[in-house]
């Protein structure tokens, strides 16, 4: 709940503090997909053999910063950095941590409040859950996505979309052993152009 009414004071203070286009020149700051934490615990049960309980702690945060080179598209770098840890027992697992430095291209289509958008990225990843070089991978990724914003003034817009991602990685150690992964993933945030 603390969260919940934390976004929606920053949201509105956001929205009143300005007005402007996503015309050549603005400056863009993106946080889709935002900045995310979630714990869970979970419990297995065995019956009369009894039960197990393991906790799962993950932090996430993606921002993109832009320029728009011409009305309606936007350029610009994007991160990612997430981190997530186990913890069973008496064992306590090691980070594992993605991150990622890549360039993106994202255009608005339309002059309205509501405006359809399309994108695409790509950048280079890496993976690691330990200090050895066998628990370490780099590689690149790729991702086309779209979705739509909601223009609060003109400066501010709530936005939600999908991504279809593919990545591909290599082994730091192992070079046959290669990581291949695509996906859809559903993302929420704000953007801000001034």
């Amino acid at each position: 709940m603390k969260k919940l009414l934390f976004l929606a004071v920053s949201f509105l203070l956001i929205s009143a503090l300005a007005y402007s286009q996503v015309g050549a020149g603005t400056k863009y700051v993106n946080a889709a997909s935002s900045i995310s934490f979630s714990s869970m615990k979970y419990t297995e049960e065995f019956g009369e053999e009894g039960s197990d309980e393991a906790t799962m702690t993950d932090l996430s945060i993606s921002p993109s910063v832009g320029y728009f080179i011409m009305d309606g598209l936007a350029v610009g770098i994007t991160a990612l950095y997430e981190s997530s840890k186990w913890k069973y027992e008496e064992f306590e697992s090691d980070p594992h941590v993605t991150y990622g430095l890549g360039v993106f291209g994202k255009y608005y289509y339309g002059q309205g409040t509501i405006k359809p958008f399309g994108k695409a990225e790509i950048g280079i990843l890496g993976v690691s859950h330990g200090e050895a070089d066998d628990e370490k991978s780099s590689g690149m990724g790729f991702a086309l996505g779209g979705g739509v914003a909601y223009f609060l003034n003109e400066y501010v817009a709530a936005e939600a979309g999908l991504d279809y991602s593919v990545s591909s990685m290599k082994n730091k150690e192992f070079e046959d052993y290669k990581m291949k992964m695509s996906g859809i993933q559903f993302k929420v945030g704000f953007t801000i152009a001034f």
